[in-house]
């Protein structure tokens, strides 16, 4: 179940963000289409990094909020940023505030019944489009994928964390 926290948006604004992140979702994904993805990869996750942080920029613009945003602020966008974006229904996936962290479970993922299952992929790149979301949010922050439609677990669960990334012994992006 989605917390009360999520923004609420004119439904032309909904529209018109969803269709455009749509459009640009679909170029990006036709532009790496037909090339190895060994060769691809680190262009394609740039091309989602940059389309993230627009997607978020455009959603910042439509509920007028400025970076850098309060925690409040971090937690309503990103809310916002999923369902909208993500075009989850709202019992595909639940956002929890846990000790300063956002947990966000999906439990039923288009873009991986898209990407993933369709296509064969052994992951999405759904990191890479949040990253975007925290430059455009103007904060440091990282995320923990802890469980993976993509390897078998009956959901996504990713742990976001405040803060710069730190790498040390036992510190993993992805488990």
């Amino acid at each position: 179940m989605w917390a009360s926290t999520r923004l609420q948006l004119a439904e032309t604004d909904e529209s018109r963000l969803r269709a455009t992140a749509r459009d640009t979702q679909a170029r990006v994904e036709a532009e790496f289409a037909d090339r190895p993805w060994r060769e691809a990869r680190f262009d394609y996750l740039s091309a989602q990094r940059l389309a993230g942080r627009d997607e978020m920029l455009r959603l910042m613009r439509a509920v007028n909020v400025e970076s850098p945003v309060s925690t409040v602020q971090v937690r309503q966008l990103l809310e916002t940023a999923v369902r909208l974006y993500f075009e989850l229904k709202p019992a595909d996936a639940s956002l929890f505030a846990t000790d300063g962290e956002l947990r966000l479970e999906v439990r039923d993922c288009p873009v991986y019944r898209r990407f993933v299952a369709e296509r064969g992929a052994a992951a999405c790149a759904c990191f890479a489009r949040r990253d975007g979301w925290y430059e455009a949010l103007g904060k440091q922050m990282w995320d923990e994928q802890e469980a993976n439609l993509a390897w078998g677990d009956p959901y996504c669960r990713v742990t976001i964390h405040p803060g710069p990334l730190y790498v040390g012994f036992g510190m993993h992006r992805q488990r």
